[in-house]
């Protein structure tokens, strides 16, 4: 229900490698809500399970089990997702029941820009800056920078993996594992996070108000914490099952909200929040209430509450490795309250 075995498969987004599951062409079984109201640390949250967005593909090109997806939002409250195409979407949510995405259809073509790409070349991340500069990276192909319906290339003699992390709440935008002069230029600040840079690079990282969040490998190869950094290169906290729930195996996204920080295991469809200390304050595991198999591949916040994107899969025989996602199709989730 919502969980995997083996390194998440949102974890791809950020640059690891998920077990081998079979692609199908077939639509994908229905997910449903078995309630659409919860209690978590007190508070009623709110779930929606939303449209269902088709594309050609979620897979990473030329790959049969590596998804290719990442979530963030605009200022406006839109959504803009990235596709196993190399294509950004972006949808202006409405606000009914029905939880509909309608897609952004002034902007580019009918709400899609297309970053054509030739293998090796891969897209498989996206971030929003405060000015709603959207920036896509990924490996053997130059970050694309869309600013004002311009798209240009950026970042160039970086190297084959580039990229670039930022956030809306703060002016910082990190190119690799460096605080850098964007969008002046992509040349780094004074040399933080050298000392992380190889795992930055390939894991990818949260950008925080004062620093970065980094997810760190454990002796039994999970991702059940996260090191924080600031700005010049010192470990500040570690979040994690050390000081948690125990659900935590691989994290696959680290959110700052305020004071306290949200992560996310997407195989295990939990998300947990913590505070400024690293002490828990309340955990949610998504599979409790949406019935049906499925993984939670990537995150994001805006006014109107708390967004994932789920990826369905068939599960014929109770085992993972005979799981079949459906690559050309996600499901969106609202939680509000939250």
């Amino acid at each position: 229900m919502g969980r995997t075995t083996g390194i998440t498969l949102a974890l791809w987004g950020l640059g690891s490698c998920p077990p081998a599951l079979a692609g199908t062409a077939q639509t994908s079984p229905e997910l449903s809500l078995g309630t659409d109201t919860a209690t978590v640390a007190g508070r009623s949250i709110s779930i929606q399970l939303c449209e269902r967005v088709d594309s050609p593909s979620f897979l990473v090109p030329g790959s049969t089990d590596r998804p290719s997806m990442d979530l963030e939002a605009m200022s406006d409250g839109d959504l803009v997702l990235l596709d196993g195409e190399g294509s950004l979407r972006r949808y202006a949510p409405d606000d009914t029941e029905e939880c509909m995405l309608r897609p952004r259809s002034e902007w580019f073509d009918q709400g899609i820009l297309r970053l054509p790409t030739e293998p090796p070349a891969v897209f498989f991340s996206v971030a929003v800056a405060s000015d709603d500069t959207v920036y896509v990276s990924g490996a053997h192909t130059l970050p694309r920078q869309i600013r004002g319906g311009a798209v240009s290339e950026v970042c160039p003699g970086q190297g084959d993996l580039t990229r670039i992390e930022t956030n809306r709440a703060t002016s910082m935008i990190y190119v690799n594992s460096r605080q850098s002069h964007m969008p002046r230029s992509c040349e780094p600040t004074n040399g933080p996070l050298n000392d992380v840079y190889g795992i930055v690079t390939t894991l990818g990282l949260g950008v925080l108000s004062n620093g970065v969040a980094v997810p760190t490998p454990s002796d039994d190869m999970s991702y059940s914490t996260a090191e924080l950094y600031d700005q010049q290169g010192r470990q500040t906290l570690v979040l994690g099952n050390k000081k948690g729930d125990g659900r935590m195996r691989f994290i696959s996204d680290v959110h700052q909200v305020g004071s306290d920080y949200e992560m996310l295991d997407g195989g295990e469809a939990h998300l947990t929040s913590w505070g400024p200390d690293g002490t828990l304050n309340w955990s949610f595991s998504l599979d409790k209430y949406i019935d049906g198999d499925f993984v939670v591949d990537s995150m994001t916040r805006t006014d109107d509450g708390l967004w994932l994107t789920l990826h369905p899969y068939y599960d014929t025989k109770g085992n993972w490795r005979t799981r079949q996602r459906i690559w050309t199709e996600v499901q969106f989730v609202r939680l509000r309250g939250i």
